[in-house]
């Protein structure tokens, strides 16, 4: 095992325990972290029908912006640019 960087000690316990006490967090406060995460998680995992059309709106907005741009510069207006791309 890797030894700690702030004692130059071997952590002492092995698993969780080990990994939150060489990083001094308490684990009163590990539990609330977890709980946000796994909660982040599962909201992304049911809510993938509406976050996945929105991820792909935002992609092609990104990706044809400079499509649209190009045409303004070109003399035509933004909503026939838009259409057109």
């Amino acid at each position: 095992m890797a030894a700690n960087r702030r004692t130059g000690t071997q952590p002492s316990e092995p698993g969780l325990a080990g990994i939150l006490s060489a990083a001094n967090v308490h684990p009163r406060m590990a539990l609330p972290t977890v709980a946000t995460i796994v909660t982040a998680v599962a909201a992304l995992y049911f809510g993938r029908e509406v976050f996945l059309p929105i991820a792909i709106a935002l992609l092609l907005t990104f990706a044809l912006a400079p499509v649209v741009s190009v045409l303004k510069r070109a003399g035509i207006p933004r909503l026939p640019a838009v259409i057109v791309s």
